[in-house]
């Protein structure tokens, strides 16, 4: 069901109707009809229901549009008061073959040294973690590898996790 809502949402913002229809019908499979003296608030639910489904994360593309040319060079994100930097080389950034990725932290240096943990957005994958050790003030690197995702997909991300202050997330597309 909860697809069927993003699906109508999706199209079109303003299909209250539809929606109504659409949780009218489930209510009635799961719990009967409806009272008729409940109908008034039907549209005012649908309409918060739509307001909760947009700004929800389901919703959200954030974690797969790219905020990262890993091909070009370094990115850069804020985390508070500090930018997180990331490098992967040799570029181009490709699968199947040992990555450099070099992370630098601006302002006060954290008291841990972060880490990457690589993944691809919307898939389960298992554990692929990237330890960095210090490389200078406020600059670490460690070595890691991209698998081939036998899917096809090739947008992955890089979530950099300073210990103690958060982390950021970049999502880049590699080579095959």
């Amino acid at each position: 069901m909860l697809r069927d809502l993003r699906r109508i949402m999706e199209k079109d913002i303003f299909s209250i109707i539809a929606l109504k229809k659409l949780l009218i019908h489930f209510f009635a499979s799961t719990f009967g009809p409806p009272p008729a003296d409940h109908s008034p608030l039907l549209p005012i639910l649908c309409l918060l229901l739509g307001v909760c489904l947009i700004f929800s994360p389901l919703a959200s593309a954030s974690d797969t549009e790219i905020n990262c040319d890993a091909h070009q060079g370094v990115c850069s994100q804020s985390l508070g008061n500090r930018t997180i930097s990331l490098e992967i080389m040799p570029r181009p950034v490709t699968a199947m073959q040992d990555l450099v990725f070099k992370v630098s932290v601006s302002g006060n240096p954290p008291a841990q040294a972060p880490y990457i943990d690589l993944g691809m957005p919307a898939m389960k994958m298992g554990p692929n973690r990237v330890l960095l050790t210090p490389a200078g003030l406020g600059h670490w690197e460690g070595k890691g590898v991209i698998v081939r995702c036998k899917s096809g997909r090739r947008t992955w991300f890089a979530d950099v996790i300073v210990p103690g202050a958060g982390d950021v997330k970049f999502v880049f597309d590699v080579i095959y």
